[in-house]
């Protein structure tokens, strides 16, 4: 019985720290109505307009009365076209990638909204220079996340099987509790002892996520082209980044606590006397 006790607390502390990421990505991103939300929460729509319009007057060669007429006929078709349903579209066709791993090329198709910018620039320049205008705007937003593939097949695993590994980990902890009852009551300390080191490691988690750089690991989505993706992804990260200190600081508050609180209680149990000494059975006779 000992040795499963132990046997289950090292499967147990180390999936601890699986389960716990799993957990936290799922409650921050794996939802495809949370990512939703996030994109609104991150004002991501409103800075697709400034990149759009960043896109259009990069070029140098173009004269003040044309900028003018860019500017109303960008802002008009900014009014008339809406951004959002299409990348929604884009969000669920994402997380039907992860689910059935058929590739990890996201595109937004832009050629609708240029059409709307071109019909509200034409009356006033004449064609040509709306084709030239028009041009500076990318025709779709399209993100190769084909170097990712690894990662995404992890994250993918997860999403699929997100309950299972709860449950999974459940029936280990209960496992984990049952045989240290069996072998002795006060080795639940051990059972409390893992989550308190659990916990502690995950205050320790804290520093790391509020210090670590991604940038390098995300250079490659980065510098796909003037996509604004590098916008989203920027504040993609600060939301995760805030989301995961929130998350991890609970998670180890209810982790030490709880653990700290057993093992008081585990420590006041009486021992268990296991044998009478012989000479006060001979005293009795």
């Amino acid at each position: 019985m000992k040795f499963l006790a132990w046997f289950f607390a090292v499967i147990v502390f180390f999936s601890s720290f699986f389960v716990m990421f799993a957990y936290n990505l799922h409650q921050t991103f794996l939802m495809p109505e949370k990512t939703k939300q996030v994109l609104i929460k991150v004002d991501f729509y409103t800075q697709v307009k400034s990149v759009l319009k960043k896109d259009l007057f990069e070029d140098d060669g173009t004269n003040s009365s044309e900028v003018d007429a860019a500017s109303k006929a960008m802002n008009t078709s900014l009014e008339q076209f809406n951004f959002q349903p299409i990348v929604e579209n884009l969000v669920s066709d994402f997380y039907t990638g992860l689910e059935t791993k058929t590739g990890f090329t996201l595109n937004i198709d832009l050629t609708d909204f240029k059409d709307i910018f071109v019909s509200n620039l034409v009356p006033t320049v004449d064609q040509q220079s709306s084709s030239e205008l028009s041009v500076a705007i990318p025709d779709n937003w399209k993100v190769d996340l084909a170097g990712y593939s690894g990662v995404l097949a992890a994250v993918g695993f997860i999403y699929s099987n997100y309950n299972l590994i709860l449950i999974v980990y459940g029936i280990m902890v209960f496992l984990f509790l049952l045989f240290c009852l069996l072998v002795n009551t006060r080795y639940l300390k051990l059972f409390f002892w893992v989550f308190m080191i659990v916990g502690i490691f995950t205050f320790m988690q804290l520093a790391v996520w509020k210090t670590v750089n991604l940038a390098p690991f995300l250079v490659n989505i980065e510098s796909q082209g003037r996509s604004g993706v590098d916008i989203l992804v920027e504040n993609f990260v600060d939301f995760f980044r805030q989301s995961g200190i929130t998350l991890l600081f609970w998670e180890a508050i209810y982790l030490i606590g709880p653990s700290l609180l057993g093992l008081i209680i585990v420590s006041l149990i009486p021992a268990k006397v296991g044998s009478v000494p012989l000479n006060e059975v001979s005293n009795k006779k």
